[in-house]
């Protein structure tokens, strides 16, 4: 078998070299994929309590105000 030219050594290691890049690259997606997966599932969590908060909140304020318009209902009838 008579030797490959230097050319063709060198574009197959630069083929390699690529195939490997894009696998580990290809790796590197997958674990972001699953970081952006679990960062969203978070962010809705987050999102869905901090709207809870909200309406209990708002809740609570307008609990309190009707008490006092009451009061002062009762305070002008009397």
């Amino acid at each position: 078998m008579s030797k490959q030219p230097e050319w063709l050594e060198q574009l197959e290691s630069r083929v390699q070299q690529a195939a490997e890049r894009m696998r580990e690259q290809g790796e590197q997606n997958a674990a972001l994929q699953k970081k952006v997966d679990a960062l969203e599932k978070e962010l809705a969590e987050n999102q869905e309590e901090a709207a809870s908060a909200w309406n209990e909140e708002r809740d609570e304020i307008r609990t309190r105000v009707e008490a006092l318009a009451g009061k002062l209902e009762a305070l002008l009838v009397d």
